[in-house]
């Protein structure tokens, strides 16, 4: 069964309302988790990166995941879709389609990361 790597069309980078929720209404949580995710995103990005030049599928099946639950957090289905996609790729050991994969996240990610500064 193949996953499509595009994230779904349509999808908010970001739904605050969602990230509230997800931290009981906290807006200071939640601003702490946001710098925390501002801080780490850089390392799981670089992982992933290594995870599928290496193909080490374990690196890339933890990173992948470990970002795609991160971003969830903020209701960013966009990047947690892309990131679901290659966490699979490391689970199925297969990198079929990385490339792609890879540019979709960047893209992505190059949405999210200043959506997630401008909050802050």
């Amino acid at each position: 069964m193949s996953t499509s790597i595009r994230p779904p069309e349509g999808e908010k980078v970001v739904d605050w309302d969602e990230a509230l929720d997800r931290v009981a209404g906290s807006e200071e949580t939640l601003d702490e988790l946001v710098e925390i995710f501002l801080e780490q995103w850089p390392q799981m990005m670089d992982e992933i990166e290594q995870g599928v030049a290496r193909a080490d599928f374990t690196l890339l099946r933890r990173a992948a995941h470990t970002l795609k639950g991160s971003a969830a957090i903020f209701g960013a289905r966009r990047v947690s879709h892309v990131a679901s996609s290659l966490s699979q790729m490391g689970k199925n050991e297969t990198l079929d389609g990385s490339d792609i994969a890879l540019r979709e996240l960047q893209d992505e990610m190059d949405k999210l990361v200043p959506e997630l500064e401008r909050r802050l």
